[in-house]
């Protein structure tokens, strides 16, 4: 069977938890989001075979380097609003020559 996440927390914890866990009938799994995080070490999630699911924080990804040059840019982008000038990447650049006569 392959093993579609179409949920978060809950449901993809749960239905990886039980039977397909015991019985063997999902050959594999990643989840990345928790009812509570950080994944509690008494979970039984833990004691599923590595081979078979992969744990995540879901914040695995994020660093202190890029949350610092995500802020820059959000500041960057305000400050730029607050000299009514248009951010640098913004998602929808035809509603600009609007904003600037509003």
């Amino acid at each position: 069977m392959n093993f579609l996440r179409i949920g978060v927390n809950q449901i993809s914890t749960s239905l990886f938890s039980h039977t397909p866990r015991t019985e063997g009938w999902i050959a594999g799994a990643a989840l990345d989001a928790f009812t509570r995080e950080p994944l509690p070490a008494s979970s039984p999630l833990r004691a599923v075979d590595p081979d078979r699911l992969i744990l995540t924080p879901h914040n695995v990804s994020h660093s202190e380097a890029g949350r610092r040059a995500n802020l820059t840019l959000a500041l960057d982008q305000i400050l730029a609003a607050g000299r009514s000038e248009p951010p640098a990447h913004c998602v929808n650049p035809e509603t600009i020559p609007r904003w600037r006569t509003s």
